[in-house]
């Protein structure tokens, strides 16, 4: 016989990981343009977060620094990408569900970091 609260945790669950993979399935749909100096340089992000398209114009080719700005001008747009795909994924759905997300967000985030800080910190050897 199974407890009734955890039926409806279980539903409850469900219905927040619908709602989730709903979110996420508009979210990824959908892509963003991102321009720099004017036009020069655009580039188009997809909802998976790939780069669609790179235009440069003529001028943009032709400068010194080129490279660089396109470098530049592919990280930005992959950011703002980012920044955005999240927002419309939060939108997307309830406050509690969305809570929950940001929550998990964190987490992941400062685990990464402490893993980041584990990685380059140099290792004591042993023959000290």
């Amino acid at each position: 016989m199974r407890d009734e609260g955890a039926e409806r945790a279980q539903e409850e669950l469900r219905r927040r990981r619908d709602a989730l993979a709903t979110a996420t399935e508009a979210a990824q749909a959908e892509s963003i343009t991102y321009d720099v100096d004017g036009g020069d340089i655009r580039v188009t992000v997809t909802g998976q977060l790939r780069i669609g398209e790179l235009y440069l114009s003529e001028y943009a080719l032709r400068s010194e620094d080129a490279e660089q700005r396109v470098v530049a001008a592919v990280n930005e747009a992959l950011a703002a990408a980012q920044a955005a795909q999240a927002e419309r994924l939060r939108s997307g759905l309830d406050p509690e569900t969305a809570s929950l997300l940001e929550s998990t967000e964190g987490l992941v985030g400062s685990l990464r970091d402490g893993a980041t800080a584990e990685v380059l910190r140099p290792r004591e050897s042993d023959d000290d």
